[in-house]
């Protein structure tokens, strides 16, 4: 395995493909299951297959809890059409008794969103650059206030991707370019690849981890991305470049 803090999956299609869905979360040589084994502050699992996403997590890690396996067989039953997974090795802030924060999930600009992160941002830039007054209109998904020391550095990436956003009519691409910038202007240059997904489409970055991605045209046709390929000896797979934005 390569060297990272957390691991993140994501897929999207018509309807997401049940053999695949359970390769790749469960069976596959490197599934978000086995993956962790290295990842032991839980798991996160969410999918659209209505409006609102469906949201399981735990707190033993995915190779060990029965509950991974059940929550994937039910994604992987769900006919839905995007899912996004998580399995958490701390960085920074607590570890919540029910499980992964990862995905962050919040509901903004009539649509839910989830957002998922890898790697290690500047918290005290994160609060700068959000502002006081927008803090104060989000609380976080975990802790009790933003001044609490276990909230966690990627929900307020989170929360700083969706200001962007907002502030830029909604548009993802203009958005994400903006919140990037920002930041690096701003001083921090830590790991910050993320994937999000509002449940029609799904975006990944890519800054100072491994992201890939996998696209199949023939049937079943879907959309993987993700940390690592699930399974190194299938072709296919597209390493994102540095800075780049799928």
């Amino acid at each position: 395995n390569e060297p990272h803090e957390c691991r993140m999956w994501g897929m999207i299609a018509d309807s997401l493909p049940h053999d695949v869905v359970l390769s790749q979360l469960i069976s596959a040589p490197s599934s978000l299951k086995k993956l962790g084994a290295s990842n032991r502050d839980g798991w996160g699992l969410v999918y659209y297959n209505a409006s609102a996403p469906v949201i399981r997590r735990g707190f033993p890690p995915a190779s060990t809890d029965p509950n991974f396996d059940l929550a994937a067989n039910e994604i992987a039953d769900s006919n839905g059409w995007v899912a996004m997974g998580h399995a958490r090795i701390r960085s920074q802030g607590g570890i919540p008794s029910w499980g992964d924060p990862h995905p962050f999930v919040r509901y903004k600009g009539g649509q839910w969103w989830a957002f998922a992160h890898n790697g290690n941002v500047n918290k005290n830039i994160l609060k700068s650059l959000i502002g006081s007054a927008y803090l104060a209109a989000n609380p976080p998904t975990y802790g009790t206030s933003w001044d609490d020391p276990n909230i966690v550095d990627s929900d307020l990436y989170s929360l700083w991707v969706l200001k962007c956003i907002e502030a830029n009519g909604w548009n993802v691409t203009l958005g994400v370019a903006q919140a990037i910038t920002d930041l690096t202007s701003a001083g921090d240059n830590g790991a910050a690849n993320f994937l999000l997904t509002n449940g029609e489409t799904m975006w990944g970055f890519r800054r100072g981890n491994t992201l890939y991605y996998y696209s199949q045209t023939s049937s079943p046709r879907y959309t993987t991305i993700a940390s690592q390929p699930p399974n190194s000896s299938q072709t296919g797979w597209v390493q994102i470049v540095d800075y780049n934005f799928i």
